[in-house]
């Protein structure tokens, strides 16, 4: 009944937006998930969010499969991929942002928006985690330069108006680590949707070209971030 009640989920019908309905919308949910994560809960009754290499793993078969049946797909996917994660020890990586109560899931097939209301569903994968672990998976949705910069920087408004202290060093470190494991995640996710024949191979070309390449950004930054630190 409420899957009935709720309708369409957000991201039914989010590609087809304006570039301004789209950025009022994630707004919209940035403030629930910073309200999300402001909650006075005990924390010893969910499990704790760590990073592995279980992501990468997962997608560099994806792709190797991929790479057997098309000769369109790149070896390079997979090399930057591998590249990320050794490169900024992303399986080893502890965060830094305080923990929260985190969604886990809320990309927006699970996030409803009725009676100007945002509505989470899919609580499955909710644990203790840095806040960046949602902000991350909500970005999976979002192939726009300008609003990729705008989520995190509208969320760090958001908790800081709710008046959350934040080290910025630590902010943007667990957002890098985070979502690059996060659009491995959905990377993977992606090509078995192809493989299932949900995608058309026009539309996982796109994908891939873009998460690869927003791979390839965040570590590059990342790297230049932490070697200008010290």
């Amino acid at each position: 009944m409420l899957m009935w009640d709720l309708g369409y989920p957000v991201k039914a019908g989010f590609e087809a937006l304006p570039v301004a309905e789209k950025r009022t919308l994630i707004s919209d949910i940035l403030k629930v998930l910073a309200s999300l994560h402001g909650m006075d809960t005990p924390q010893d009754k969910l499990p704790v969010h760590q990073l592995n290499a279980e992501w990468k793993d997962w997608c560099l078969d994806q792709l190797g499969k991929l790479g057997s049946r098309k000769s369109w797909a790149s070896p390079q996917w997979e090399r930057t991929i591998k590249e990320a994660y050794e490169r900024l020890d992303i399986p080893h990586y502890q965060s830094k942002c305080s923990s929260v109560i985190t969604h886990g899931a809320p990309h927006l097939e699970n996030v409803f928006y009725k009676d100007n209301e945002v509505w989470f569903i899919d609580w499955e994968w909710a644990a203790i985690g840095s806040p960046l672990r949602d902000v991350t998976i909500l970005m999976q949705d979002v192939y726009d330069d300008d609003l990729i910069a705008y989520v995190p920087e509208y969320y760090l408004q958001c908790m800081r108006e709710r008046g959350g202290t934040w080290d910025n060093e630590d902010f943007w470190s667990d957002l890098s680590h985070l979502y690059i494991d996060h659009l491995t995640m959905m990377l993977a996710w992606e090509v078995e949707k192809y493989f299932q024949g949900h995608l058309s191979e026009k539309r996982i070309r796109e994908i891939i070209e873009w998460k690869i390449g927003e791979i390839e950004r965040v570590k590059t930054e990342e790297m230049d971030r932490k070697k200008f630190s010290y």
